[in-house]
């Protein structure tokens, strides 16, 4: 009889069981630094806080939170609250600390709008900071009482900041290194920053249109607008901002020519902390099930965190605040465009035997994106952005018999699109585009 072909699990090493006493006594001698960090936040009220302190408040809790998971915490009744508060300390460590930052770093922004900087945004930022802290402070008091409860021993060992690290803005060195950005890459970027900037501000604008307040409105915005997902990639997308001005626009003539640039580097930043804020908190909601009604630890968690305060912070002091920030650049943005573009239209004719349908449109976008100022196109009337495979494809199938299509944008940018119709779109095959539209061929 011929043996049948072992499983490549086989040999793999089977999980060993701990137990909860021996796994306290391990816990003990692993968690020093995150207990004395904890005592020093809960030694002084929240509006005394350091930045220093609430990152090291998240960076010690992200390390505890991991060895509770790598010895399942999580599926474990005496444990299972452990764990869940330190998840809660975690972000909204994290939060604070984006927010503490901001409020640290807002006098060395240039921003377009400063009255309303100083008075607006800055005590907005302090009100919900300290609503942060205030959550933390009662999530740190319910986590003791569980971890002693538990056997374990809570140290009475304090970690202190000690002010050696002063908050608020830098005196510069002198910017005098030899190499300096390419002069010649900068004028595509800044139309770029300013193309993508009132991009963003308009994704934002969808859902902002005005205050959020109640628990069901708050619930409602989250749920409709304000995902983790949606909140990551729009995080993402001012946070490429940033990078794109400090890689290829910080430093050059245009920078220094056009104060513009600087304000809506500026209103990006500024935008990019809150939204990072937002992120954190829109997770904790979201994942940890705070409010949930199966939540096995809803008791613990009202007790720490009050739903309708914490959306509050998260609603109106991270994301709206981030619009209204944004949308005071926006005539600078639109300033810059004018500038650096120009803002043209074209009709273009379909060759014969092509249609617009996904393929070149595809190729559409690849070239809009390529330039990444904003284009749109337009068919007997209806208008879709040319970034957007989906508007386009609407438009277009509700036009099947159109034979002309409009495009509104930069002149580079239509110079290029000109050239795709003329080759027909790339239906006679991409290794037929000229040499000018290389960049569309599979590299």
């Amino acid at each position: 009889m011929t043996p049948s072909t072992p499983h490549w699990t086989d040999g793999a090493p089977r999980r060993s069981e701990i137990a909860e006493s021996e796994f306290c006594a391990y816990l003990a001698g692993q968690t020093s630094d995150f207990l004395s960090t904890c005592n020093g936040v809960l030694e002084s009220a929240p509006e005394q806080w350091s930045q220093r302190q609430t990152y090291r408040l998240h960076r010690t809790s992200s390390d505890l939170e991991t060895l509770l998971d790598n010895y399942g915490a999580r599926e474990n009744r005496t444990f299972l609250p452990i764990r869940e508060l330190v998840a809660l300390v975690r972000w909204l460590s994290l939060a604070m600390t984006n927010l503490l930052h901001l409020d640290s770093r807002l006098p060395s922004y240039q921003l377009v709008d400063e009255a309303w900087a100083r008075n607006v945004l800055a005590p907005s930022i302090r009100r919900s900071a300290l609503e942060l802290g205030e959550m933390i402070v009662r999530t740190l008091q319910g986590l003791r009482e569980n971890w002693i409860a538990v056997g374990l021993t809570w140290t009475s060992v304090v970690e202190r900041d000690d002010g050696t690290h002063p908050s608020g803005p830098h005196p510069r060195l002198r910017r005098n290194r030899d190499e300096q950005p390419d002069a010649s890459a900068a004028h595509p970027a800044a139309a770029r920053l300013a193309s993508q900037y009132l991009e963003l501000m308009r994704s934002l604008e969808k859902f902002c249109a005005g205050p959020v307040s109640g628990l069901q409105p708050l619930r409602e915005f989250v749920a409709n607008y304000y995902t983790e997902e949606s909140a990551r990639s729009i995080e993402a997308r001012a946070h490429n901002l940033q990078s794109s001005y400090d890689t290829q626009i910080a430093g050059t003539q245009d920078e220094a020519r056009h104060v513009e640039l600087s304000r809506l580097r500026g209103a990006v930043s500024q935008a990019l902390h809150l939204l990072e804020a937002g992120t954190c908190l829109v997770h904790l909601y979201e994942r940890h099930d705070l409010h949930g009604p199966g939540g096995a630890l809803r008791a613990q968690f009202e007790r720490a965190i009050v739903e309708e305060r914490l959306l509050d912070v998260l609603v109106t002091g991270c994301v709206i605040m981030a619009c209204d920030g944004l949308q005071r650049g926006r005539a600078d943005a639109e300033l810059i465009l004018r500038v650096f573009t120009r803002q043209t239209s074209v009709d273009l004719a379909l060759p014969d035997g092509v249609t617009l349908h996904a393929r070149p449109i595809s190729l559409i976008v690849s070239v809009v994106s390529r330039h990444g100022t904003s284009v749109e196109m337009e068919i007997q009337g209806r208008k879709a952005s040319a970034a957007s495979i989906m508007q386009m494809l609407m438009v277009a199938g509700g036009q099947p018999n159109a034979r002309s299509v409009r495009f509104y944008g930069d002149q580079e940018v239509l110079k290029d699109l000109a050239l795709l119709f003329q080759h027909h779109l790339g239906e006679d095959g991409l290794d037929r585009l000229p040499a000018h539209l290389n960049y569309l061929k599979p590299s």
